[in-house]
C-alpha cells in the first residue's frame, strides 16, 4: 500500500475528524487576521488623533493661572511659540452655550505648528468644528465669551475670595477652524473632541491686562 493511498483511506475513514480540524484552522486564521486588522486600525486612529491635537509639537511648557513674557516662551527653542489659554464658557445672543470651552490666543508660531490656517485679527474668533455644531454658528455670529480674570494671587490662597471675578469678551465668527487644521488641538489625554475658539493672542493679552504675556509655551524641539 502506497502512503497516497493510506492517506486517502484516512481521509476518508475519518473524514469528520479532519473536517473539524479543517474547520478550527480556518476560524483561528479569521480570528487572528481579524485581531491584526483591528490592531492596525486603532493604532492608525490614535496616531490620527494625537497628530490632530498636537501637530508638531514635541514639548509644553505649562503656567496655568501664571503668566510669562512671550519673548520668553518664543527663545526657548527654535521655532517655538507663546500662546494664552483659558476655560470659560461660550453664548451666542439668542442664549445658546457651550461649557468647558478653551479660548486660545495664538500667534504665527502656533500656526505653523499646528497647521492653522491664519492670525486673526482684533476681536474675530475662529471656532473649531465641535462649537459650531453646538451653538449652530455661521459667518458674523457673534460669541461672549466669559472666562476668568487672571489674578495675582492663586484662587486657593488663603484670604483669597474663591468667587474670581470673570471677564466677558465679546467677538463675531470669521471662519472655522477643521479638525486637520488644528480644530483639535488640547494638551489633555482624554478622546473627547475640546471644544476649542481661537483669537488673536495680543488682543486676548490686552483683555486680561497681560499684554507681551503668556500662560504655555509650545515647541517642536527639545526645551532647553
Amino acid at each position: 500500500m502506497t502512503l497516497t493511498r493510506l492517506m486517502l483511506l484516512s481521509l476518508r475513514r475519518f473524514w469528520r475528524t479532519n473536517l473539524g480540524v479543517l474547520l478550527g484552522v480556518a476560524l483561528a486564521s479569521t480570528v487572528i487576521t481579524g485581531a491584526l486588522l483591528v490592531g492596525d486600525s486603532m493604532r492608525y486612529t490614535l496616531s490620527q488623533a494625537v497628530d490632530q491635537r498636537l501637530g508638531d509639537i514635541e514639548q509644553a511648557v505649562i503656567g496655568g493661572e501664571r503668566f510669562f513674557t512671550a519673548e520668553l516662551a518664543n527663545n526657548l527653542a527654535p521655532g517655538s511659540s507663546g500662546i494664552i489659554v483659558a476655560e470659560g464658557v461660550a453664548s451666542t445672543p439668542d442664549g445658546k452655550q457651550a461649557n468647558n470651552v478653551t479660548l486660545i490666543g495664538f500667534d504665527i508660531a502656533f500656526a505653523e505648528l499646528m497647521g492653522v490656517p491664519r492670525h486673526p485679527p482684533p476681536e474675530v474668533a475662529f471656532p473649531n468644528n465641535a462649537v459650531i455644531d453646538q451653538l449652530g454658528l455661521g459667518p458674523d455670529d457673534d460669541i461672549i465669551i466669559r472666562i476668568p480674570k487672571p489674578s495675582a494671587l492663586p484662587i486657593d490662597a488663603a484670604l483669597v475670595n474663591a468667587s474670581k471675578p470673570s471677564l466677558a469678551l465679546r467677538t463675531y465668527v470669521a471662519g472655522g477652524v477643521g479638525d486637520a487644521s488644528g480644530g483639535r488641538f488640547s494638551l489633555r489625554a482624554e478622546q473627547t473632541t475640546p471644544l476649542n475658539i481661537f483669537v488673536n493672542s495680543n488682543w486676548l493679552a490686552e483683555q486680561l491686562e497681560q499684554p507681551g504675556k503668556v500662560n504655555l509655551a509650545l515647541s517642536a524641539e527639545p526645551i532647553g
